[in-house]
């Protein structure tokens, strides 16, 4: 028998269930995904590594019972108490698929409850598990909850569960089949009574934890099921852990028209809960703002934005609703489509800039929470002017830095947020000069009577790549007035501002 030395052992790959990024081993050194630093986020989207599924393959895109890294914290400590013991109470047991199937249609199964994932598996999918369980192959252990009233819930094996109720109810035909081909197109009506006798006496190992558990354990207690068995993410886990009214509240929040539009949803939201999970960043830098975010753990941030309204809310939920949506008003107001994407200049070779397509949640976080800090009027007025400072500084290296790499560092969080709020209190201060960044109307007359650029004598195909420049620097008592603007790319500024 040949044993696999460690450099031998297989790496798999993963898709982010945020953006579809998908992360090789291959082309990252050989390094598996679960080798990466805690603090590792996805390079297109930044989110975290527990949004990261091992990633079969495009035939088979979702995985229920897939292994994942799911934390992009420390492992979850549980912290001892000398008042009571904290416990949790398991029953072992091997139903049957039509007494699981039974207890649901009498609803005594919940098999998708409020914080578990949608139904995320294809009809191929679906019936691979069916055809494993004609040819007897054994599934993963199903993990359930039992209420305070007796009624058990679904913590893992949603999807498994889902496919074998969905077959039985005719919501479905097989399809994909490979070993069995000769099902593909059966429905539960078309088998014959053996194999539909075959599937109802089909055994499943579950545990049930029963409701005498220490519900503060609960956390924990899904994080570490989740690992190597769920691929929950982050999220999921605490729409199941901290259910209530603040994670009703931020639930809800999510499902708001102006929120949809900037990140390009569905009507039904996210179904892997990351428009929740942006809304709860939200919350948490409105709450414990960035000066308490800690080092490299943005998941003990969120759980504790979380922790602090259980079981009761602590926040003025109506006023905390009201400035969630202004800020996500004033930021389509203020940018539009490009919300939370990146303006890239452009390079020596090509000096026309475009924006970016990936939304960056870096940028996300200071561009909602800058919009709390001024009154709504303040912002519309100077709408134009933040915008057009906006992207100057997303063009500073410092600042790139800040919202593409350094994203969870606690010196890099605050750095970020400080080089945004210094960037709007500029734009907003009162100065003899005017303000530093050129008003609309003068880019746009600028605009109309040439469009090439005063540096490189080239045309600038964009608007929003055009900067307005003062030939008499600022710094030096230029004014902000049409006769001492000129306009350029804005690499040419950038690269005129490196040469002097």
């Amino acid at each position: 028998m040949s044993v696999e030395t460690e450099s031998q052992l297989p790496t798999n790959d993963y898709r982010c269930d945020v953006c579809e990024f998908v992360y090789r081993s291959a082309e990252n050194e050989g390094v598996d995904l679960i080798d990466q630093p805690d603090e590792f986020v996805c390079p297109n989207c930044q989110a975290t590594k527990s949004h990261f599924q091992v990633y079969p393959g495009v035939d088979d895109p979702t995985e229920d019972d897939a292994t994942g890294d799911v934390d992009d914290d420390e492992e979850p400590e549980i912290e001892s108490s000398t008042e009571k013991p904290r416990n949790v109470y398991t029953d072992a047991q091997t139903p049957t698929v039509a007494s699981l199937k039974g207890l649901q249609d009498d609803g005594d199964l919940d098999v998708r409850p409020p914080y578990q994932r949608f139904d995320v598996w294809t009809n191929s999918k679906k019936s691979k598990l069916i055809e494993s369980v004609f040819l007897g192959l054994p599934l993963p252990r199903l993990y359930l909850a039992e209420n305070p009233d007796g009624t058990q819930e679904v913590i893992d094996g949603q999807q498994r569960l889902l496919a074998l109720f969905q077959f039985m109810d005719e919501k479905y035909k097989l399809t994909g089949l490979k070993t069995l081909g000769e099902h593909n197109g059966s429905s539960w009506s078309t088998l014959s009574k053996e194999e539909k006798r075959h599937i109802r006496n089909t055994t499943l190992s579950t545990v049930l934890i029963q409701k005498e558990s220490d519900p503060e354990l609960r956390y924990d207690l899904f994080e570490r099921l989740n690992t190597g068995a769920t691929g929950l993410n982050e999220q999921e886990l605490r729409n199941a852990v901290y259910r209530g009214e603040y994670n009703d509240f931020i639930a809800r929040l999510a499902t708001s028209e102006d929120w949809k539009l900037l990140h390009n949803l569905p009507p039904d939201g996210h179904k892997r809960m990351a428009d929740r999970e942006w809304v709860l960043r939200f919350m948490a830098f409105r709450d414990q703002t960035y000066l308490h975010f800690p080092d490299k753990k943005l998941t003990k941030f969120l759980n504790r934005q979380m922790e602090s309204n259980q079981p009761n809310v602590s926040v003025d939920l109506d006023k905390a609703e009201t400035d969630f949506k202004q800020a996500v008003a004033l930021c389509r107001t203020v940018f539009g489509n490009h919300a939370f994407k990146r303006f890239q200049a452009g390079n020596p070779t090509s000096p026309d800039g475009q924006w970016e397509s990936k939304r960056t949640l870096a940028l996300e976080d200071v561009q909602l929470w800058g919009m709390t800090r001024f009154d709504k009027g303040q912002i519309v007025g100077h709408a134009d002017a933040i915008r057009d400072a906006s992207i100057v500084l997303s063009n500073d290296p410092e600042f790139e830095r800040l919202i593409v790499e350094n994203t969870s560092g606690k010196a890099g969080v605050e750095r970020r947020f400080e080089m945004w709020k210094a960037m709007l209190d500029d734009v907003l201060a009162d100065s003899q000069q005017g303000p530093r960044a050129f008003p609309h109307e003068i880019k746009q007359e600028l605009w109309n009577e040439s469009k090439t650029c005063a540096r490189c004598g080239q045309q600038i195909l964009l608007f929003d790549d055009a900067h307005v420049d003062h030939k008499a620097p600022y710094s030096q008592g230029g004014k902000t007035e049409k006769a001492n603007g000129q306009l350029m790319h804005r690499y040419c500024n950038l690269a005129k501002g490196a040469s002097s």
